[in-house]
């Protein structure tokens, strides 16, 4: 069910799924693929119901947040003695490659990376964690290999319009820029206001706002820039397809257009048609999340790959960072952060052959 890992630890494919109003496991083993166990969590499905709509509503309160974190924290305390049974350590479950997860229904909503382990860290911070479509997602992933894939020395930045006179994407984008330069070889950052073909590999960052389909992958939108340059609402399979293949995508600022969940159970907006279209890995928020603190969690995520992290790692230890810093100490400002697909992609820092390119 799961692919390798980079490490010979042991890679955890977990499917989670709901039947008899009672959340169940299938929990597979690499080392005894024939073996996979089922077991019954602790959580009804009516708890699941109420935390998902906390995190559909868009507006994440003190007191929604305790909700929801409780309900993670209450999977991951079922989740544990699994974990310990692979040969995790207890209360951090360090001897675990990797925990990736297949769920159904309203658990796509469930922050369950930010669970508080027993060490006090997140759960993302104490090994990756990844989330996936569907188990078929998982075998395309074991087919990829573990250090296979594309690994670009570019990347670029498709930045939407704002709406009104806020400038939630001008101020994320403007750091997020920044930040980009900074790790990646010189000239090697492509600023785009629409969207645009890129080469095969590249890594792409898309801060815009969005609106959630009703259901179906293809019927959420972006805001965006048509060709004369005015604001338009592109769908995202659109903006998906005239991307390309990326190799990885970091979605920021608006939420609604990509991790929304359709009545096929699984991920709609611009996440499942960047996986569809063979991006490796996708790295999106949940919820909403304030510019100042969307900004400084993409920084630290960034720096954390250019200093040779997985994205599995990078994405904990932006976490851990976070929620240690005065200024962010809500979980709305960094617990809402899911990486879905392949958490052992890594950016490649050699400069590329060729010359560069800018501008829209």
């Amino acid at each position: 069910m799961a692919g390798g890992s980079t490490s010979r630890r042991a890679v955890v494919a977990a499917e989670l799924y709901t039947e008899a109003d009672r959340l169940w496991i299938l929990l597979a083993d690499p080392r005894e693929p024939e073996e996979p166990r089922v077991a019954r969590l602790p959580i009804r499905l009516r708890e699941l119901e109420v935390a998902a709509e906390l995190v559909r509503s868009g507006e994440l309160t003190s007191v929604a947040a305790e909700v929801v974190i409780g309900v993670c924290n209450r999977l991951l305390a079922g989740l544990q003695p699994l974990l310990e049974g692979t040969g995790g350590s207890e209360g951090t479950g360090t001897g675990v490659g990797a925990l990736v997860l297949a769920p159904h229904g309203p658990l796509h909503f469930l922050p369950l990376g930010a669970a508080e382990t027993r060490a006090g860290t997140a759960l993302a911070e104490a090994l990756p964690v990844a989330t996936v479509p569907s188990t078929s997602f998982l075998r395309r992933l074991a087919a990829g290999g573990a250090e296979r894939g594309l690994q670009p020395a570019c990347a670029a930045l498709l930045a939407g319009p704002d709406l009104g006179g806020e400038e939630l994407v001008a101020g994320v984008a403007e750091a997020l820029s920044f930040r980009l330069q900074s790790v990646l070889p010189e000239g090697r950052l492509r600023v785009l206001e629409r969207p645009a073909k890129l080469e095969p590999g590249t890594a792409v960052a898309i801060v815009a706002h969005g609106r959630a389909g009703s259901g179906g992958s293809g019927q959420s939108r972006l805001l965006m820039r048509d060709r004369r340059g005015r604001p338009a609402w592109i769908g995202a399979d659109r903006v998906a397809a005239s991307l390309g293949p990326a190799a990885f995508a970091f979605l920021s600022v608006c939420r609604s257009s990509t991790a929304a969940v359709g009545a096929d159970d699984e991920p709609t907006g611009l996440v499942w048609p960047l996986l569809a279209g063979g991006c490796r890995c996708v790295v999106s928020s949940l919820w909403d999340v304030e510019p100042t603190a969307a900004a400084a969690f993409a920084a630290r995520f960034f720096d954390s790959l250019h200093e040779g992290e997985t994205a599995g790692r990078a994405l904990g230890r932006a976490m851990g960072r976070q929620r240690g810093d005065p200024r962010f100490p809500n979980l709305r400002d960094w617990g809402g952060f899911v990486l879905y697909g392949d958490w052992r992609w890594r950016l490649n820092r050699r400069a590329a052959p060729g010359r560069s390119r800018s501008g829209s």
